[in-house]
């Protein structure tokens, strides 16, 4: 061994380093190593759905930082699979998310008698109703970080929404809210008003997709604005 180590000194250290608890950062060139006590590096990883779960809820009206792309989906997955168990819940045992009821119908002319089913939908149960508004906040502020870690403003996620005002506004400016109240379509749609409530109709419809595609763009892998990458002590996994 001792001949070994005096052959090979890199590979003796290497060995000794994995034996005290380093690994390899796989850095290019030489290899870079580093304590696995320490938190993983951002760049290049991915947050695990626990980790993502937990720091959502713990920077739950954090609005500054940033956040990755993968604490941002597994924590809107986390929403959504969550909101639908607790819909199904709340529709099973407790008589939210609609009813349906049989009836007969019986024409008076010919006596002929018809059923049918009515399908009516009531609010939300009591359990996704209070998950819903539980999580408006660490949804809105888990995005804000997100459009950071692109770069952009927080804003930015509010951007149909603002598209949605502007357009109800300019449009009610130059055709008149009346024309909206009463339903009058062919009004609201003709001449240069019409063009222009076309092309605003245009903008509301692609604004939520070119969110989505911030929202799903990579993090800069260097320090902006709004401070460093975010850092994470999950496995160290490809993002």
């Amino acid at each position: 061994m001792v001949g070994m180590a005096q052959r090979c000194p890199a590979m003796h250290t290497a060995r000794q380093a994995v034996g005290k608890g380093w690994q390899n950062g796989r850095g290019g060139g030489s290899p870079v190593w580093r304590n696995v006590a320490e938190p993983a590096p951002p760049h290049g990883l991915y947050m695990t759905f626990p980790a993502a779960v937990r720091t959502c809820f713990r920077k739950y009206f954090a609005f500054s930082g940033r956040a990755r792309r993968s604490e941002y989906w597994w924590f809107v997955l986390f929403y959504i699979v969550v909101g639908t168990v607790l819909t199904v819940v709340d529709a099973r045992y407790l008589g939210g998310g609609g009813t349906m009821q049989a009836f007969r119908v019986v024409d008076p002319g010919t006596g002929i008698t018809g059923t049918g089913i009515d399908v009516g939908t009531d609010d939300s149960g009591p359990l996704a109703t209070i998950f819903g508004l539980v999580m408006i906040v660490p949804l809105l502020s888990s995005g804000w970080r997100r459009m950071h870690d692109t770069g952009r403003s927080g804003l930015y996620l509010l951007y149909p929404l603002i598209v949605m005002v502007g357009v109800t506004i300019a449009t009610g400016l130059f055709v008149g809210f009346d024309a909206f109240e009463a339903g009058r379509l062919a009004q609201v749609m003709a001449g240069a008003a019409g063009l222009a409530v076309v092309a605003a109709l245009i903008v509301l419809f692609v604004s939520p997709l070119l969110v989505l595609w911030w929202l799903c763009r990579p993090g800069q892998p260097h320090d902006n604005a709004y401070g460093p990458p975010p850092l994470d002590t999950s496995p160290a996994v490809p993002r």
